[in-house]
């Protein structure tokens, strides 16, 4: 494709000289007798180059030179200076103001259209450049979502400062499971699209719940959603579980599959740290995690059940009734509590 000489000069005789060199070279020809209309062309149309005159009315070739370096639009395209004016101080202040050359009239022809090549392919080089550095932003950008997606903030941040992601002790986390009640026997009764249809609908609502509540995600399990609070910023991880695990089991019935969910929840230290090579995954480990993994396996549908211990840190915010103690796979017996969600707030079941 042509590039696009802009000539700027108040003598028409001399712009249609250019005119007429420029033409004979192959290049397209646009002309301006002044600053202000030269501005105004260069944002109407693609300009490739411009020729300047110094000594100008209305607009010199010097206030030209200044607005074009200032608009971020227009700043890369390359400014020759053309002026019968020989004293070196000119030549410095166009040069300082980021004019690419500047020649004395009268000029060498083919000096002029060597530098004129030679600016253009500059410039080539330069769009070049900056196209390569807008794709390994873009890039950048995409891996940085990616992670996003994999890891927690907390995490990301450490990965794009460079520091070795270390695992970390954390108390007095809350952390939550809830398990979908017949999930097995709906896989064996409706197609592969189906399912996915409805888990993916169930675990978008379980997500959103989760960051409305301050929890992390940190997986799924098959058809169990886990998360936590209390890992980074959460006030009173507890209080924020058990809400959250509220909201999941009202919302799991008025998704399309109509699903019941068992909500377990318990508190205390857990391990954090990211596992794999080839996938990385993010995940917590402990007695804990196993605790509220078997306190979920104990519930009933619609239920958020409770641990003894997850009771101390209530505030007395809410009033669970005791379903005694529970024998617990790997646990022995432990005393479990339950709550559901109420037509008009939270309530012990009854």
């Amino acid at each position: 494709m042509k590039s696009t000489i802009l000539v700027v000069d108040d003598d028409k005789n001399f712009r249609h000289g250019l005119e007429r060199l420029l033409r004979r070279e192959g290049l397209n020809v646009v002309m301006a007798p002044d600053g202000w209309e030269a501005i105004e062309m260069v944002k109407q149309g693609s300009v490739d180059l411009a020729l300047v005159d110094v000594k100008m009315p209305n607009m010199n070739g010097y206030q030209f030179l200044e607005l074009m370096k200032s608009d971020p639009d227009h700043q890369h395209i390359p400014v020759i200076m053309i002026s019968g004016l020989d004293d070196i101080d000119s030549v410095i202040m166009c040069l300082e103001a980021g004019a690419e050359d500047y020649i004395n009239k009268p000029f060498n022809s083919t000096l002029l259209l060597t530098r004129i090549r030679g600016s253009l392919e500059k410039k080539q080089f330069h769009e070049k450049e900056r196209q390569h550095l807008n794709t390994i932003r873009k890039e950048k950008q995409h891996a940085e979502e990616l992670l996003r997606v994999i890891f927690p903030q907390p995490i990301v941040q450490e990965l794009q400062t460079g520091r070795e992601i270390k695992p970390r002790g954390h108390e007095n986390v809350s952390v939550l499971f809830a398990d979908v009640v017949g999930f097995t026997s709906f896989c064996h009764s409706s197609s592969p699209e189906e399912v996915l249809f409805n888990l993916q609908e169930l675990v978008e609502a379980f997500e959103g719940i989760a960051v409305k509540h301050g929890m992390q995600k940190i997986k799924t399990i098959g058809d169990a959603f886990m998360c936590v609070g209390g890992l980074w910023d959460a006030t009173n991880p507890a209080i924020s579980a058990v809400e959250c695990g509220l909201d999941m089991v009202e919302r799991a019935p008025q998704l399309a599959a109509k699903w019941q969910v068992r909500v377990g929840v318990h508190t205390g230290p857990v391990i954090a740290g990211v596992v794999g090579h080839l996938q990385y995954l993010f995940d917590i480990w402990g007695d804990t995690v196993n605790v509220a993994s078997r306190v979920q396996e104990s519930g009933a549908p619609g239920t958020v059940t409770l641990s003894d211990q997850m009771l101390q840190h209530l505030q007395g915010r809410f009033n669970p009734e005791s379903r005694g103690r529970i024998p617990l796979k790997g646990r022995g017996e432990m005393e479990l509590f339950a709550l559901k969600p109420g037509a008009k707030g939270l309530h012990s079941l009854n």
